[in-house]
């Protein structure tokens, strides 16, 4: 049995505990209820409202497309990766965010099969064109978190949103045989794996309209738009797993502030809330952990 064989045996027995269905090795989707998925984008709304230093209540914010356009344009929280970052006067909607999200999260049924969540999770903004072709992560090259050090006990979480997420999608792929796990370290480039990403065959995900998408570590992700794609806004969020804790995780490089446990996510909109001490003009670099652009505190609210 191969090295991806193995972990799709954990995988698959772990989302049988949960209301996650598998229909392709190392991948499942949950389906969002159709309150939950409304409130999730209106909350969003709101977040990006509030990066932008406006009311929800513009006319700007109502057509999809016009939105992500003018959020991309005014928003100077936006990262090259397209993260949106939660700064001082964006906080309290991304607390809103989350709450939604962790509502979500419990009708899943994930939650008993986390060890520890990757915060923070990223709103983030892929418009029509991708990212500069220099960039020694860019995201639309097919990748695993692993490789900028996120751990290898984790799987990707991916809500496609709102725009034009039909044809400015996230693809996965399967790589061959030849993936152990060496090939789950940290990279200085993606461009190191270059032959395990020629390599690997595309999974195809039928299903993604209003759903939660788990893509385990072992496989490669990117973001692909097709001719003419608009911008869209997803929601994703890496979460480690209590059935890998059969596999060393020597290469991880989180710090204990990114490793949040379950009782602190789903008290947050609760008793806790997100704080940042960042305005629009602050760049926030981390001296310890996996590279994130967000500089936040959970207090008791």
């Amino acid at each position: 049995m191969n090295y991806l064989d193995r972990r799709n045996n954990l995988f698959a027995q772990a989302m049988k505990r949960t209301n996650f269905h598998s229909h392709k090795d190392l991948t499942a989707t949950f389906k969002i209820s159709d309150a939950h998925f409304l409130e999730l984008k209106n909350k969003v709304l709101e977040y990006l409202a509030a990066s932008c230093h406006e009311s929800f209540n513009s006319g700007l914010y109502r057509d999809s497309q016009n939105t992500l356009s003018h959020v991309a344009t005014k928003a100077k929280n936006i990262s090259t990766s397209g993260i949106v970052i939660p700064k001082s006067h964006s906080a309290d909607s991304f607390t809103a965010v989350h709450k939604v999200l962790s509502a979500i999260l419990t009708d899943s049924g994930l939650g008993s099969e986390v060890d520890y969540w990757i915060y923070p999770f990223n709103v983030r903004l892929k418009g029509s064109q991708a990212g500069a072709a220099t960039a020694s992560y860019p995201t639309e090259m097919p990748h695993s978190e692993t490789w900028v050090g996120c751990s290898l006990r984790s799987v990707l979480l991916h809500i496609p949103l709102m725009g034009d997420v039909e044809n400015n999608s996230l693809k996965v792929w399967r790589p061959d045989s030849a993936m152990d796990e060496p090939w789950l370290r940290p990279l200085k480039d993606y461009r190191e794996a270059s032959e395990i990403i020629k390599n690997s065959a595309e999974v195809l995900l039928t299903e993604h309209k209003q759903r939660m998408i788990l893509v385990d570590s072992g496989l490669l992700h990117g973001t692909h738009r097709n001719a003419n794609a608009g911008a869209r806004l997803s929601i994703d969020l890496n979460v480690v797993m209590k059935s890998y804790d059969v596999f060393p995780d020597d290469w991880n490089l989180l710090a204990p502030r990114q490793k949040m446990t379950s009782e602190e996510f789903f008290d947050i909109g609760h008793g806790r809330k997100i704080t940042s001490p960042d305005g629009d003009d602050d760049i926030f670099v981390a001296t310890d952990g996996m590279r994130h652009p967000a500089n936040i505190k959970v207090l008791k609210a």
